[in-house]
């Protein structure tokens, strides 16, 4: 606390005012993922920035607890202000680290969350047009920590008619097609596909349309 003394005088005569004021710190802790999400089986790093009146404050540690969707995951002190985790193969969710550390005997605390997902999954048509009588190919690409899972997939006309279906063996990219008819009134302006990839607990899918 400060304590501030005026003294006014004129004429002979003076008056006095007093008054107290406190300067308060700016003081926090960021915390913050190194991607948007994650795969999976991927390894997250969380980064942590202690932070005192705009500047990087020097503190001895940060804890931190990280949950993938209640399972713990890892429960520790740093001092390298990062930690990372590999995250399990088999669960998917939200990703949520909460921290705390000590700036000038004050205790602050945060935290960050993420998205993890068990793939992504994608699918466009190896060509953009068609004409009667042609194989429409569609082609499909998988990232993911995974060596196995179910595919299937569908392919519907402009009329919302199933023209296509089946399942597929899993492999990470692959190719599937349809033999458009040769003549009117078969012959539909669209056909829109749709890859479904599941593994029981997890479905993905992606959808294209070829004109």
């Amino acid at each position: 606390n400060y304590r501030v003394v005026a003294t006014i005088s004129k004429l002979g005569y003076s008056v006095q005012r007093e008054t107290q004021f406190s300067i308060g710190e700016d003081m926090g802790l960021a915390v913050s993922w190194n991607k948007v999400y994650y795969l999976s089986g991927e390894t997250a790093t969380v980064v942590f920035q202690p932070v005192l009146n705009g500047a990087v404050a020097s503190v001895t540690s940060v804890g931190y607890l990280i949950q993938l969707e209640g399972r713990v995951l890892a429960q520790a002190n740093t001092t390298t202000l990062s930690a990372s985790v590999t995250l399990p193969s088999d669960r998917t969710g939200t990703l949520i680290c909460m921290a705390f550390t000590q700036i000038n005997g004050e205790i602050v605390q945060n935290g960050a969350s993420a998205d993890v997902v068990f793939a992504e999954i994608g699918l466009t048509p190896v060509a953009d047009t068609y004409r009667p009588g042609d194989t429409i190919e569609f082609a499909w690409s998988i990232i993911t920590s995974l060596t196995a899972a179910n595919l299937s997939y569908e392919i519907v006309d402009d009329k919302g008619v199933r023209v296509e279906s089946g399942t597929l063996e899993f492999a990470k990219t692959g190719t599937f097609d349809y033999d458009v008819p040769e003549a009117s009134p078969l012959i539909s302006q669209w056909y829109s596909a749709t890859i479904w990839m599941s593994t029981g607990a997890d479905v993905g899918q992606d959808s294209a349309t070829v004109n």
